[in-house]
């Protein structure tokens, strides 16, 4: 068989240097990012990492056509956060790296 026709876990369909956000995202939202927080979590995020990585990174994570996602992290630039949904991203997105994620160069 030739190896495309190998069934590729979701993980593997990003490159090694995206892992660690697809490992932060999916270790915080293990059932899916709540869409209220959806928004918030991208304005986050966009300052740190590139838009086509967020996108596709988001693409994966989501399961969303990376035309969508693209349009939400360009939607999502430069949005406020509220200090209620800031606090609930801190809460889900701690324990899981963000500080460490935060730090990768």
């Amino acid at each position: 068989m030739w190896k495309w026709w190998k069934k590729k876990t979701t993980r593997e369909l990003l490159p090694e240097d995206l892992l660690s956000t697809y490992d932060l995202l999916t270790s915080a939202f293990p059932t899916g990012i709540d869409a209220d927080l959806y928004i918030p979590l991208l304005a986050l995020l966009e300052p740190h990492i590139s838009h086509r990585n967020l996108a596709d990174t988001l693409w994966v994570v989501t399961g969303r056509e990376y035309h969508l996602t693209s349009r939400d992290v360009v939607g999502a630039t430069g949005a406020e956060i509220s200090e209620a949904d800031l606090a609930r991203l801190h809460q889900k997105l701690d324990p899981h790296g963000l500080a460490a994620w935060l730090a990768e160069p």
